[in-house]
């Protein structure tokens, strides 16, 4: 498989700018990563406490559901992939498959021989697990397609960001906010500079700079940390 990493961000980034919600979003994506990876199918969840938000694609939800019943076998694995990126089988030997409830209760009934687990987001965005599935193809995946999603997850996690926030502010922008500053917001919050967010969002570095700044005075917000701080908590 060959992966241009630079070309691949570029064209996710592409699908990030033009998405109006998350479900928009995680569904162009999946199109476009399917030929790159290939992969039959796919689930996106995402969660806060105890709230679960399920996105799946050629899978249904009731068999992803499923899995619930095995959380005590996630809860490492998710710890995991967040430390190392995205792992190949749940990062379990063959024999820890073959014990395994979720292979053997969730996959194995589905006819997935082989998946690839990428946490993103945690702590202060909901934690969210995007796994891909093989189930028809002659060869499991390899080290390189989980490379592959290791490169891709900063935008998948920038696409999420933009996504919820395009779809908070078509409704009720927090703190009377405009849409393009709840962007803005939205991307400070991911840690980025103006540089990068002009980049984004196609405009110049200077709106960047006097919408950020009007963003502050209408919230009452003195930096960059404490705008980034309301915007999480939802204010």
């Amino acid at each position: 498989m060959r992966f241009d990493r630079s070309q691949r961000v570029g064209e996710l980034l592409e699908i990030a700018r033009a998405s109006q919600s998350r479900e928009g979003f995680r569904r162009d994506t999946l199109e476009w990563l399917r030929p790159i990876l290939g992969f039959d199918g796919a689930t996106w969840v995402s969660a806060r406490g105890t709230t679960a938000e399920y996105f799946t694609w050629q899978i249904s939800i009731a068999d992803v559901e499923r899995a619930r019943d095995h959380a005590p076998e996630f809860g490492p694995m998710i710890e995991r992939s967040l430390r190392q990126g995205p792992l190949l089988e749940l990062g379990l030997s063959g024999a820890a498959r073959r014990r395994s409830g979720i292979w053997n209760e969730v996959f194995r009934p589905l006819g997935i021989t082989s998946v690839i687990a990428a946490s993103l987001g945690g702590e202060p965005r909901p934690l969210t697990l995007l796994t891909l599935c093989r189930d028809g193809h002659p060869s499991a995946f390899d080290d390189r397609g989980a490379e592959a999603v290791h490169a891709l997850t900063p935008v998948l996690e920038l696409g999420e960001d933009l996504a919820a926030s395009r779809e908070q502010s078509a409704t009720t922008p927090p703190s009377g906010l405009t849409r393009r500053e709840h962007e803005i917001v939205a991307l400070v919050a991911r840690g980025l500079t103006n540089d990068d967010i002009a980049r984004i969002l196609h405009i110049s570095k200077n709106t960047v700079r006097n919408r950020l700044a009007a963003a502050l005075e209408r919230t009452g917000t003195s930096n960059r940390a404490e705008i980034a701080a309301r915007f999480f908590r939802g204010a």
